[in-house]
Formats: C-alpha cells, structure tokens, sequence
C-alpha cells in the first residue's frame, strides 16, 4: 500500500538503528585480541636488544677492518637505544632484488636500493654547510666509497641493509630449502644514489663509481641476527 509521509517518518524513527561497519570493528577488536591463541614457536617472546647487540658484534670479528666500524661501535655503546623492544611484526620495502649467475652457475641474489639523498658536504668537525653555500661548492666527494659510506652511517642504511639481507636470507631459505646456502646465494647488497649516477659514463674513484655503494653481511652476523629476531636470548645467539 501507499504509506503518508508522516507514516513513513513514523515508520523509520522505530526501525532499530544499524551499527556502522566501521564501529563493529571497533566493538569486536577488543573480543579478537582478548580470544585465546595457537602456541606458535617464540610467538611470547620479545626481541631482546641485546641479543640484537651480540648479533652485530659478529662483525667486530668477521669483517675488523669493515669501513663501517665507527658506526657500529656507535650503535653497540647503547644497546637499548640500538633496537626496541619489539613483539609483532617489522616491516619494510626492498626497492629490487636482482640475480646474476655466478662463476659456479648459480644464481646469486643482491638487494638494490635506490636512495635519492641530496648529499652535501661538510665543514671540518661535522657541521653541514647551508644550501647556499653548498650550492657552489662540488658534492661529487659525497658519492665516493668513503663519502656514502659516511651517509649509510648517518641515515642508518647499514642497519636496514642488513634487515633486508635477513629478509632475503629467509626467502630464500624457504624458496630453496636443503639447497639454500649463504655463502652461494647472497651476494650482498648495492645502495644506489642516483644523483650521481649518469649510466656507463659515470666516474670512477678509486674503482668506485660515484654513488654506487656495494656491501655484503657476512654469513656469521645475518645468521646470528636471524635468530635474534626470532627471540633468541642472547646467550642463545650462534
């Protein structure tokens, strides 16, 4: 039949109200996290950042004359400002993976990330110079291998190279199973600053080509910091 407008109206006001479907996420979410949970393998422990700690000190013994010592030496006089405490889930980007074939015929796995920084130099002591000033001055020292190695320091890109490198290492543990071999397979990692970067006529310093930094973990720091990242103690850390 046909209702009168004021029926209608009527007819609405006593209808019940549907609880938006944002809000009936907000109702259940506090039942979800409360509901029991699956035992899964280390899913009750934290990361302890002192196992993180003992992880990067594996490199004080595989790689002493690393370039990157002063950085790390650095980070390790504070471990507790060196990595949260941290029970979920990290997450990240990694700009490409690629793969070459070795001298051996298998593939070897590198993690490419393009950084954009517009590096500029600096006065004696540390102090940036203004942009104005920089802007007459040559940057081309920045992008050489001691210039980036100082910006993968500042900018805490070894840090994430290395977490990238776990990343890769775990993909790849899983992809190739009994097959899978550090050593084999991962050929490091390559930061690529691109505004020094001008193709095949890029210049070479030292045989570095300007912005181009190449890097690898050894197989000693990403093992030990991949058991890190699973809750292991730090005693615990191979």
């Amino acid at each position: 039949g046909i209702s009168l407008p004021r029926e209608r109206a009527r007819s609405r006001r006593e209808a019940p109200r549907r609880t938006p479907p944002s809000r009936q996420r907000k109702q259940a979410a506090p039942a979800c996290f409360s509901s029991p949970r699956p035992s899964l393998p280390g899913a009750t422990r934290q990361v302890d950042p002192h196992a993180v700690a003992a992880a990067l000190a594996r490199m004080r013994a595989a790689l002493p004359s690393w370039d990157g010592m002063a950085w790390l030496d650095a980070l390790l006089a504070d471990s507790e400002a060196l990595f949260p405490r941290v029970h979920g889930i990290l997450t990240g980007f990694i700009d490409l993976i690629f793969r070459f074939k070795g001298a051996d015929g298998a593939h070897r796995y590198v993690v490419c990330d393009y950084k954009t920084n517009r590096l500029i130099p600096r006065f004696a002591g540390g102090a940036p110079r203004s942009s104005v000033r920089a802007a007459s001055v040559s940057t081309r020292g920045c992008y050489t291998r001691a210039g980036l190695s100082e910006a993968m320091a500042e900018h805490g890109y070894h840090l994430q190279a290395l977490l990238y490198t776990v990343a890769l290492h775990r993909l790849l543990r899983q992809r190739l199973g009994a097959a899978y071999d550090y050593d084999r397979h991962i050929a490091g990692h390559a930061y690529l600053f691109v505004r020094a970067m001008e193709g095949p006529q890029t210049l070479r310093v030292a045989g570095w080509p300007l912005g181009v930094y190449v890097d690898r973990w050894p197989r000693a720091v990403v093992f030990a910091l991949d058991a890190a990242l699973d809750g292991a103690l730090p005693e615990e850390v191979p």
